[in-house]
C-alpha cells in the first residue's frame, strides 16, 4: 500500500498520522532518485516533474546525485545507500530510464535486484510503468534490443564511412605536409649534412616533420659498402667496395 493523501478538508493531520504509522510498522514508501552527470546540470527539474506527476516524496526520501551514467550501478554510493533503505513494497520513482543507468545490462541486473528485495521502479517517461513487473521486463529486453540494433548500425555507417575514402585512395589522418619530391629533396640534403633546423626552416615544417622523413629513409634500403676480396666484386662494381643492399 502506497502512503495515503488527504482528500478531504481538516483529515490532514489523521493522515499524517496515518503516514508516520504506515513508515513505522514497514508499509509502502515512496522514494525519489534524481541524477545528473556533471555538476553543472541540475536535477530540480526532475524533482518538479516527479512532484507533478502526483508523488508526495519527503525530502529526507528523495535523493539527488552527480555522477556519470556510464558508471555502474554498484559504484554509485547515493545509489546504494537508496537502494539499502528501501524495503519490500516500496516504490522509487525515476523520471526517465537513464536516469538509473545508461548500460542496458547493469540497467537489468539493477532490476533484478529491486526486484527480488520486492521493490516497484517507476519511470514516469514510461507511463508510470513498473519495471519489476512481467511488462516492465518485457519493455526492458524490448529497449535493450532496439539500443543493440542502433549500436550495430552505428557501427556499420562508421566502418561504411572509413572505407570509401581507403577505396578511393585516401589516407585516414590528416594530410602529409611534403611531397614525395621534397621528402627526397629532404635526404639529399640531409646526407649532404644540412642540419634539420635548416631544412626544416626552409620547408617551413616542424623538425619533427625532418626528423620523422630522415628515420622513415634510415628504415628503408639502406646501402652499406665494405671491403671486398680481390677479383670478389660483380661485373659493374668496383673492386674497392662491394654494395650489399639490407632491407631493414
Amino acid at each position: 500500500m502506497g502512503r495515503l493523501h488527504a482528500q478531504i478538508p481538516g483529515l490532514e493531520p489523521a493522515i499524517a498520522a496515518l503516514n508516520t504509522l504506515l513508515s513505522v510498522n514497514g508499509g509502502s514508501i515512496e522514494w525519489g532518485y534524481a541524477r545528473a552527470s556533471t555538476v553543472e546540470q541540475l536535477t530540480e527539474s526532475q524533482r518538479e516533474q516527479i512532484a507533478q506527476a502526483g508523488y508526495e516524496i519527503e525530502p529526507k526520501r528523495f535523493v539527488e546525485e552527480k555522477i556519470s551514467g556510464s558508471a555502474p550501478a554498484a559504484q554509485s554510493p547515493d545509489f546504494q545507500k537508496l537502494f539499502d533503505h528501501m524495503e519490500s513494497g516500496d516504490t522509487l520513482v525515476v523520471t526517465k530510464l537513464d536516469r538509473i543507468r545508461r548500460d542496458s545490462v547493469d540497467v537489468q541486473q539493477t532490476l533484478r535486484h529491486f526486484a527480488a528485495r520486492g521493490v516497484r521502479l517507476l519511470v514516469l517517461q514510461l507511463g508510470n510503468l513498473d519495471l519489476t513487473s512481467s511488462a516492465g521486463e518485457l519493455m526492458i529486453k524490448v529497449l535493450a534490443a532496439i539500443a543493440d540494433f542502433e549500436r550495430d548500425l552505428i557501427v556499420e555507417r562508421t566502418q561504411a564511412g572509413q572505407a570509401r575514402p581507403r577505396a578511393g585512395g585516401k589516407h585516414k589522418g590528416r594530410p602529409a605536409s611534403t611531397s614525395s619530391e621534397q621528402r627526397e629533396v629532404v635526404r639529399r640534403r640531409l646526407e649532404a649534412g644540412d642540419t634539420v633546423t635548416a631544412v626544416a626552416k626552409d620547408f617551413n615544417v616542424s623538425r619533427v616533420t625532418i626528423i620523422s622523413i630522415r628515420d622513415t629513409s634510415k628504415r628503408g634500403t639502406n646501402l652499406r659498402c665494405h671491403p671486398a676480396p680481390e677479383g670478389a666484386c660483380s661485373p659493374g662494381f668496383t673492386s674497392a667496395c662491394a654494395i650489399t643492399l639490407l632491407q631493414l
